[in-house]
């Protein structure tokens, strides 16, 4: 054989690249990697509901406490849960007030318990529910889809006894 000839084999000559097939391998495992990691954080709810974005928001006497998600997705289903204390229910009603801010950021499809009225004022509408005189707490969940993506501040309150106030991210 001479000089820059190349060997012969039986069957096919195939040519080589070796310093091509390496830079595919790299890219090839970066892109396996950011998968990887991509679906790390989807389980870990990074990028809507999951185990690390069910997040709490309370006032310091405990009077109203809202559980909530971090992160969510357009157009998917989500809730805020609302606790509020046996301290801070009197009377027969307890009126639950959300800034109108939120609600031009989703859709409410539903409010349980249904309450027996809502009133509406010029930052805010307000929820009235009717409480039971032997309750020690209750609880009030808002059900929605987000229609508007990046980052949402949602404000809510007991009338006239506290506020509670947190981020939400809304994923397209």
């Amino acid at each position: 054989m001479s000089k820059g000839e190349k060997p012969q084999l039986r069957g096919l000559e195939v040519d080589e690249d070796l310093q091509f097939e390496q830079r595919d391998w790299i890219v090839q495992r970066v892109a396996w990697t950011v998968m990887l990691l991509v679906a790390i954080a989807a389980l870990l709810g990074l990028l809507g509901h999951g185990p690390l974005t069910r997040l709490t928001a309370a006032d310091e006497k405990g009077l109203l406490t809202a559980k909530y998600y971090r992160f969510e997705r357009a157009q998917g289903p989500s809730d805020i849960t609302l606790n509020i204390g046996a301290d801070a229910l009197k009377g027969s009603e307890a009126r639950i007030w959300v800034s109108k801010t939120f609600f031009t950021a989703v859709e409410l499809e539903k409010v349980v318990p249904e309450p027996i009225r809502v009133e509406s004022a010029a930052d805010r509408l307000t929820y009235v529910f009717h409480i039971e005189s032997k309750t020690p707490a209750a609880w009030v969940r808002f059900h929605f889809k987000p229609q508007e993506f990046w980052n949402h501040k949602v404000r809510i309150g007991l009338e006239d006894v506290t506020e509670l106030s947190f981020q939400q991210f809304v994923w397209p």
